[in-house]
């Protein structure tokens, strides 16, 4: 209602701030804020998508008696909360200890006095371009759309003997328009190239003085040199959310046994074989494409099996009406359910401060264990590792990340989980009945172990710690009457 919401950011306009610092710092400063409902900006945060027309499109054809073919398409759009961001509309007051983090800064802020200026308000859209001048920030992207997927299925279903369904498919969907961070004010690979040496040497700040006290910019009277070749120096860090770049594919064969209700017994059993890839993540600050890998949640094999048996016990059909009523009572009613879940582990995250030398880190079969999930060898350096022929590295600072956020073959500790539950229902006259039931979860007591240890620095690189993630056996029983 009040437009306190910001409206992307202007990569291209004069900076107030430009007019405010030395002259003799050749800085172009550009780049500012926007915001909704203001000079001239639309009042929503989002330009409006209305590509949203979803299609769909299905068929079945008998092949044979009992086989049917069947297959489908369908265009679905994403639902979507996004929110927008509100910088500027909120603000925090810090307490200025020191400025330089060395000499207290007594000259503005005390322990009997921590905040002599008051309490810092809120500028809102008042200061424009200057908004947030000296600090970091996110904001959405204006442009971002909604994401749509394509799916595709095509399976054969086939009638089986004793009421047993075959159904084998493929399914697959195609992703588009993901939303995606993108940090947008960091220095260019060539200049990470400079080294510590010239990107860490601190100049004079030509914000000190200019910017408040509260900025961090504005609080010491030098900065990294890195500092002033930033696109928009006048910032810090900037993230643009919503970047509708992003893509995912899915593809799978999956199979389905599945048994109608009859004398008694009823089950599903499904298998999923399956690979989710995404580009959705910058592996760089500095990188224009996405890298195309695994996703997070990723399992390429999945079983499951669930069912229903009505246990055919204290049935006596031979026994007089009523004997039968009570040895019924007694004797039958009972009911076992099962589910079992077996699936392959995730994809393993990839040490982020470390490179390959090019040697498969992937153990061979039967030689992984929890103290050694993969080939942990490294070296300090490539030199190093290349003479030691071993698979890791520490990536050398100011240089760009070349491996994946996950390993394409090294799965995460995973095991099967199975869950049992045995009824027994009770039915007293029309108006009476109960129930009384025993469930296990995790009825083998299986643990799930996390991923390994992915710190190239840590010494225990490479190794699984034992905390259990997933829950022990629990075992509850309960007693229920309906009236």
């Amino acid at each position: 209602k009040y437009n306190r919401i910001n409206r992307g950011f202007d990569f291209a306009a004069k900076n107030p701030l430009q007019d405010q610092i030395d002259s003799g710092f050749a800085l172009d400063l550009r780049g500012g804020l926007l915001f909704a409902g203001v000079n001239g900006q639309p009042r929503g945060g989002y330009n409006p998508d209305r590509q949203t027309w979803q299609p769909r499109l299905g068929f079945a054809w008998r092949l044979f008696n009992k086989t049917v073919l069947r297959g489908g398409y369908g265009l679905y759009v994403q639902g979507s909360s996004q929110l927008d961001t509100q910088a500027g509309f909120s603000r925090s007051t810090p307490f200025i200890g020191s400025i330089d983090s060395v000499k207290p800064a007594l000259e503005y802020n005390t322990l009997e006095n921590p905040y002599p200026r008051g309490l810092l308000a809120p500028s809102g859209s008042r200061d424009a371009l200057l908004s947030l001048a000296g600090f970091g920030f996110s904001f959405d992207d204006p442009n971002r759309r909604l994401p749509k997927t394509h799916q595709v299925s095509l399976g054969v279903q086939r009638e089986l003997p004793s009421r047993i369904l075959l159904d084998v498919s493929y399914v697959g969907s195609r992703t588009y328009k993901l939303a995606v961070g993108k940090s947008i004010n960091e220095i260019s690979a060539d200049q990470l190239k400079l080294g510590g040496t010239v990107l860490n040497k601190q100049i004079r700040n030509p914000f000190f003085g200019v910017l408040p006290l509260e900025a961090p910019l504005g609080r010491t009277t030098t900065v990294a040199q890195s500092q002033l070749m930033r696109p928009y120096p006048q910032f810090q860090g900037i993230t643009m959310n919503a970047y509708s770049v992003g893509h995912s594919w899915y593809n799978s064969l999956q199979g389905k046994l599945e048994k109608r209700f009859s004398h008694g017994l009823t089950f599903i059993s499904s298998y999923t074989y399956s690979r989710n890839m995404e580009q959705a993540s910058y592996l760089n600050a500095q990188d224009d494409d996405l890298p195309r890998e695994l996703v997070s949640f990723d399992r390429t094999h999945r079983l499951a099996l669930s069912g229903l048996w009505d246990l055919p016990v204290g049935r006596r059909r031979w026994l007089l009406a009523e004997t039968r009523a009570w040895v019924d009572a007694l004797l039958g009613g009972w009911q076992f359910n099962w589910i079992g879940n077996f699936q392959s582990g995730v994809p393993t995250s990839y040490p982020g401060g470390a490179e390959l030398t090019g040697i498969n880190p992937t153990l061979p079969n039967g030689q992984q264990t929890f103290d050694r999930w993969f080939d942990n060898r490294k070296a300090s350096n490539l030199q190093a590792a290349l003479d030691a022929q071993v698979p890791f590295y520490n990536r050398p600072s100011f240089t760009l990340r070349r491996t994946p956020l996950r390993f394409p073959n090294i799965r995460n500790h995973y095991a099967p989980q199975i869950n049992l539950s045995l009824f027994k229902n009770m039915r007293f006259n029309e108006q009476w009945s109960g129930q009384f039931r025993v469930e296990s979860f995790n009825v083998t007591n299986t643990p799930i172990f996390p991923g390994p240890n992915t710190d190239i620095n840590s010494g225990n690189f490479g190794k699984v710690t034992l905390n259990q993630i997933n829950f022990p056996r629990h075992i509850q029983v309960a007693m229920k009457l309906r009236f």
